[in-house]
């Protein structure tokens, strides 16, 4: 929208950008956005309008970009993971998130004020401002995105993260088989010779990319963000690997742009507009404010960042663990049986504030029934068995994971329903997921 062309653009488009831009955006999340743009639009304002005329303007402008900042601090503040027990019931805790909550309220009220005095100023200077059309969707890729290429790592001599993943070869083989022909499976391996054994036992369609540094199977945290014209590549951590895959930028034909956080690719979902992401990235990039944490995702991937408490005992909270986007406007979110429930109750109370955030946004939510397993894995990551959000999405066929749990039969009808002109097709996925993952986690889709 306020991207740089030859020619200045007017004052009066400029102004009637950004207002109708920043009131695009919908509750809870509109700041971040809105501050982003209040920046840019204040550097061209002192470019090219002439003082005597804009004075005013600018002033709102400033008031109104301190504002928002103020109101995306009360809003970290106020989602911040509390106790709930008795005695913060009863104490100082309730009182400051009650305190919190409505100084956010005031805030926003505040923030409204200010957008209706910007319009009437604007109005008076400029003239009736013009309708002006939404900018063009991001371009990050989402999961339900019509798929060409599926990249994956080959699990044979590869060793890392305290795990040798060479034992999931037969299970490799039974994923590369249930991929639709159509689609071109990128597979990298260790070694050439790795490379000319497969060529000869695998009949489908393949392209291989000999890496010797491969550590790990999880592509999906290192390989980066793919956004259409570049390829984001935050810092993977709190791991060391993942710069050796810088590569797959050039596999795809884009430029890479470095994202100075650390941050895993599985902490991430969106359907394009928003992107949940577990709170775990702001402890993970302390040296950061949350405020501008939030404004580099919006500026960088073109998404609002909704911040998503997950289970404590989740090492990793990925978000991809617990959520999945199958249309723009659809999410399938975890829920737990009864007796998981009375086991570990946090569990269940996040996953359910989870499905509210998303249906705060005015989405829809289908909650699937899934039987997590907390015993130790097989790795030093915890184990994923029982998680069934975290399918593989390949234009009509969905690739879910199963474990031999109950209930399996009926979840797969859900998604069939769900995906009434495609295809499910299930895959066991224990080996896999005990160690620490599963088919998200393993794949980078372009």
């Amino acid at each position: 929208m306020l991207g740089t062309t030859e020619q200045p653009q007017p004052a009066a488009e400029l102004l009637a950008s950004y207002l109708i831009y920043s009131l695009m955006y919908s509750p809870p999340f509109p700041e971040q956005a809105a501050a982003q743009e209040a920046e840019m639009l204040l550097t061209q304002f002192k470019q090219h309008c002439k003082p005597e005329a804009t004075a005013h303007l600018r002033d709102l402008l400033d008031r109104l970009d301190a504002a928002l900042l103020q109101e995306s601090i009360f809003n970290v503040i106020r989602l911040q993971k509390q106790d709930f027990t008795e005695a913060w019931q009863n104490g100082a805790g309730h009182y400051n998130s009650t305190l919190n909550h409505a100084v956010w309220r005031q805030l926003g009220g505040y923030t409204a004020q200010l957008m209706r005095e910007f319009k009437e100023a604007a109005t008076t200077t400029f003239g009736q401002l013009e309708p002006y059309s939404a900018p063009a969707p991001t371009g990050l890729r989402t999961a339900y995105d019509p798929v060409q290429q599926v990249y994956l790592v080959y699990p044979q001599d590869v060793v890392g993260e305290g795990s040798n993943y060479s034992h999931l070869a037969p299970f490799y083989r039974q994923l590369l088989q249930a991929i639709p022909a159509e689609i071109e499976v990128v597979l990298f391996v260790k070694t050439s010779q790795l490379a000319a054994s497969l060529r000869q036992q695998l009949s489908r369609r393949i392209r291989y990319v000999v890496h010797s540094e491969l550590e790990s199977i999880w592509l999906r945290d290192y390989a980066g963000f793919n956004v259409g014209t570049h390829l984001v590549k935050p810092v993977f951590s709190p791991r060391r690997i993942g710069d050796g895959m810088k590569l797959l930028h050039s596999l795809l034909g884009l430029d890479l742009a470095p994202l100075d956080l650390v941050w895993d690719g599985g902490n991430l979902v969106t359907n394009g507009r928003y992107g949940f992401i577990s709170t775990r990235l702001l402890q993970h990039n302390t040296k950061h404010d949350p405020a501008d944490i939030a404004r580099m995702i919006q500026l960088r991937l073109g998404i609002v960042p909704v911040w998503v408490e997950l289970p404590a005992l989740d090492k990793l909270a990925h978000t991809d663990g617990y959520l999945a986007f199958i249309s723009p406007t659809q999410a399938l979110v975890s829920t737990y049986p009864p007796a998981w429930g009375q086991l570990y109750p946090e569990d269940q109370r996040y996953v359910d504030q989870l499905a509210r955030q998303v249906q705060a946004l005015g989405l829809e939510v289908e909650r699937v029934l899934e039987y997590p397993d907390y015993k130790p894995g097989k790795s030093t990551i915890d184990s994923a068995v029982g998680v069934h959000v975290n399918l593989l999405q390949l234009n009509g066929t969905w690739l879910v994971p199963t474990y031999g749990h109950p209930g399996e039969e009926e979840m797969l009808a859900q998604l069939q329903r769900l995906n009434p002109a495609g295809t499910i097709v299930p895959l066991d996925c224990t080996e896999l997921a005990q160690l620490g993952g599963v088919l998200h986690c393993m794949s980078f889709c372009n």
